[in-house]
């Protein structure tokens, strides 16, 4: 026992020598004297400021069972894997994604929880839950939406897709004659504001990224940013099969995104998506965070339900609403 306490003894005269050689000396008195605590929501509080998010996180925004235009039932292995290792089943998400995001998140200032959510719930509902990073469509789709309709074509999505048009905001409760005479105009138009002016640039500059970047003007427009070729056949594609790229291209177009409305409301004009999503979360915010991404208001009521959930795992929402079918992710 003697030796014992003895060489406790000795052990901790070498730490209080050593203690002393790495402190301050001639602290002020008001230091010395001071109690210090960490509290424990602040700690938590500061540590929350980093705005990284772990591959386990990630995972748990996913939700485990939501609605099927939403995200269906997805198990934990599966959202681990298409955070992880990418998709390749009814659609192709590169590998890697929930590094890539978090560099994007760093680069484009998604700070907040509010931020990260909004988004997180843009590309759920874009991506098909990170099923696909391009957007799907034949030739004929792709270049009767982006190039060119004729007055056949158009008669024809008329008779066989008047729902699909309905549901897109397509149809603007027209009549088979209006539409018909009216339509070709209006993709004439789009394909001129997109800069798709040669054949195949439908298909060439269709949606793609996490948030679909399309047209020949978007991707050259962040070719010249990346200081980097994305409008050639095989680079274009690199939107959705490079991880990085899919990600980055959805952080530049949230923060380049022009827009032009009121400051009123849930509204806010000029640059910037991130004006809005710093606004709220209540449905008008989420329309209005919705509508540069998509042009109108598709698939708004999904987006509503993946911000709630995400709001709910990743901030400080005690439940989730009764009146969503949703169940949360978890390992079991």
């Amino acid at each position: 026992m003697e030796f014992g306490a003895k060489n406790r003894a000795d052990r901790w005269a070498r730490f209080e020598n050593h203690a002393r050689a790495v402190s301050f000396d001639r602290l002020p008195q008001e230091y010395k004297d001071a109690q210090w605590h960490f509290h424990p929501t602040e700690f938590i509080k500061h540590f929350r400021k980093c705005g990284w998010r772990s591959l386990r996180e990630l995972v748990q925004t996913m939700p485990r069972k939501s609605s099927g235009g939403a995200g269906g039932d997805i198990s934990w292995d599966d959202a681990w894997k298409r955070w992880e290792l990418g998709n390749n089943k009814h659609g192709y998400m590169p590998p890697g994604m929930n590094i890539a995001i978090n560099r994007m998140w760093s680069k484009y200032g998604f700070f907040t929880v509010r931020r990260q959510a909004h988004f997180l719930a843009q590309i759920y509902k874009e991506t098909g839950a990170l099923r696909g990073t391009s957007e799907d469509g034949d030739k004929r789709y792709l270049r009767t939406m982006y190039e060119v309709l004729t007055l056949d074509e158009a008669g024809e999505d008329y008779d066989q897709k008047r729902s699909w048009l309905e549901a897109m905001g397509f149809l603007k409760k027209r009549n088979r004659q209006n539409y018909v005479a009216q339509r070709p105009d209006e993709i004439s138009k789009k394909a001129k504001a997109l800069g798709n002016v040669e054949t195949g640039d439908g298909s060439r500059f269709r949606g793609r990224g996490l948030i679909h970047l399309t047209g020949r003007i978007g991707y050259s427009a962040y070719e010249k940013y990346r200081s980097r070729n994305f409008t050639t056949d095989l680079n274009a594609q690199l939107l959705s099969t490079d991880s990085t790229s899919a990600a980055d291209s959805a952080g530049y177009f949230w923060v380049s995104k022009m827009m032009d409305s009121s400051n009123t409301g849930a509204l806010r004009n000029g640059l910037n998506i991130h004006r809005r999503a710093d606004i709220g979360t209540d449905n008008a915010n989420v329309a209005a965070v919705t509508t540069p991404v998509t042009g109108g208001k598709t698939g708004l009521s999904e987006r509503q339900e993946f911000l709630e959930y995400v709001l709910f795992i990743l901030g400080d929402s005690a439940e989730i609403s009764d009146k969503l079918k949703i169940k949360i992710q978890n390992d079991k």
